[in-house]
């Protein structure tokens, strides 16, 4: 039986089977055309990219200061440099390094952005630059404040001596641990004062009793002792008064204290001389107790003193930077010899100028406009005067306050002048009035001065004066 034929798929002639073949061939070619165009243009890309010759754009300009620091170093730089003093019970703490300089221009090269201008492509179009603005450049702080040599007046017999400090913490000062006792006792033993008073001792009065036990070892001559204490919080504020001689201590507050519960007001009686202790409110990192520093304490206190029938002294800690020579930042100044003893303005805006540079510390408790201003109208309107300043006129970087966070502000002589003698302008005896004068005024005032050489047992140094009282 004859199998029937089946047709084949594949051409039967040559001419059909080269057809074929070349049909087969188009596809597959056609099929791997796109890959390989793919494949050859990746690699042109690739070469000519890294070339950097394949797209033009416009070059990326780079800041100068940029490309030379590191990320940390292009933050804005923030002038930490003395920080005033801080809260009452936080003190000590400010770290400022003092070398830091905050500078608000950008530091923008001039050479960098005209190389990049030049390499822009023709095609486009320049931008009109921006107006060149002027930026005020900071004040490069000065690596150390020099001092002047500043000429006391000898004690004479029968002259009455007061020295006052800021002991931040007496139960700290008196404790042999702390490595602060020694400098304190040594100060007393060479000053020898009639009156030594103490600030911001923080002491509880259930704690008095064993802390003037202490005392009595340390400085037996100091039979009489007065202690003022904050009841508005523990480990706070308060002042003492310690003596040699019975003293009359009068008052414990004033009419119009803001802040009666805080220990910050002694009046101790010295014959015809009302003397008074006080620790000013400080007004706080936030400034949040500036207005009631400024507007309520500081009035009270000057209708306290302005309506005493006897002359006054005020001595203390007063937490303020009077003049530009009582701040360390402010010697940095271009016009610093222009400025550094000029009297301060009882309007805040006047005093403006004296920070450009400095904003920073136009915003620490302390050294604001504000306070600084409202100092001036309470010793001009109380009729007081700053006694250091008015016996040694042309003192330079005589400070009382050093930030104990930075520990090269001391040997440096970076500080503040936050400490003061104050006196009824009638009780200032000067070198150059007229003996007679001096023969029949008493009580006087004959001198103030500035302990910054002695050795430190706190971040505040002594201050104190010379009385006439008879």
């Amino acid at each position: 039986t004859q199998r029937p034929v089946v047709p084949s798929s594949r051409p039967t002639d040559d001419a059909a089977a080269s057809r074929s073949l070349v049909a087969t061939d188009r596809r597959r070619s056609g099929q791997s055309f796109p890959l390989t165009i793919l494949l050859l243009g990746g690699l042109l890309v690739g070469a000519r990219c890294a070339r950097g010759c394949f797209f033009v754009l416009p070059p990326v300009r780079h800041h100068a200061s940029v490309v030379a620091m590191p990320r940390a170093a292009r933050r804005k730089k923030k002038d930490v440099d003395e920080a005033p003093p801080p809260d009452d019970d936080e003190k000590e703490e400010e770290a400022p390094n003092n070398n830091v300089s905050h500078n608000d221009d950008d530091g923008s090269s001039s050479s960098s952005d005209a190389a990049a201008a030049a390499a822009e492509p023709p095609s486009k179009k320049k931008k009109k630059a921006a107006p060149a603005t002027t930026k005020k450049k900071a004040v490069t702080p000065l690596s150390s404040i020099p001092r002047s040599e500043v000429t006391r007046r000898p004690r004479d017999a029968g002259v009455f001596k007061v020295l006052s400090v800021n002991v931040a913490g007496l139960r700290s000062t008196v404790d042999p641990a702390k490595g602060k006792v020694d400098a304190f006792t040594k100060v007393v033993a060479d000053e020898d004062p009639d009156l030594l008073l103490l600030n911001e001792h923080k002491l509880q009065e259930k704690d008095v009793d064993d802390v003037c036990e202490r005392l009595a070892e340390l400085l037996p001559q100091y039979g009489h002792r007065h202690f003022c204490c904050s009841t508005a919080k523990k480990g706070y504020s308060g002042v003492a008064a310690l003596a040699k001689a019975d003293v009359a201590v009068t008052e414990e507050t004033f009419e119009g204290n803001p802040f009666p519960d805080e220990g910050r007001f002694l009046r101790i009686d010295l014959g015809r001389l009302a003397l008074v202790a006080t620790y000013v409110p400080n007004s706080g990192q936030d400034l949040g107790r500036l207005d009631d520093r400024t507007q309520r304490w500081d009035r009270a206190l000057e209708a306290y003193v302005k309506n005493q029938d006897a002359p006054v002294v005020v001595i203390g800690d007063l937490n303020v930077a009077r003049r530009p020579c009582d701040i360390h930042n402010m010697y940095a100044r271009p016009n610093f010899d222009e400025i550094r003893h000029a009297t301060p303005s009882r309007n805040a805006d006047d005093l403006d100028p004296q920070y450009v540079g400095l904003t920073s510390i136009k915003k620490q408790a302390g050294l604001t406009a504000k306070e600084r201003a409202s100092f001036a109208a309470f010793l001009e309107d109380a009729e007081i005067t700053d006694t250091f300043a008015a016996f040694h006129p042309e003192a330079l970087g005589c400070f009382s306050y050093y930030s104990q966070r930075a520990v090269q502000n001391r040997p440096n002589n970076k500080g503040l002048r936050l400490d003061y003698v104050l006196a009824s302008n009638d009780l200032l005896l000067l070198e150059d009035d007229d003996p007679p004068k001096k023969k029949r005024q008493v009580p006087a005032i004959l001198d103030s001065f500035i302990l910054d050489k002695d050795p430190a047992f706190s971040d505040h140094v002594p201050v104190g004066c010379l009385l006439q009282l008879e």
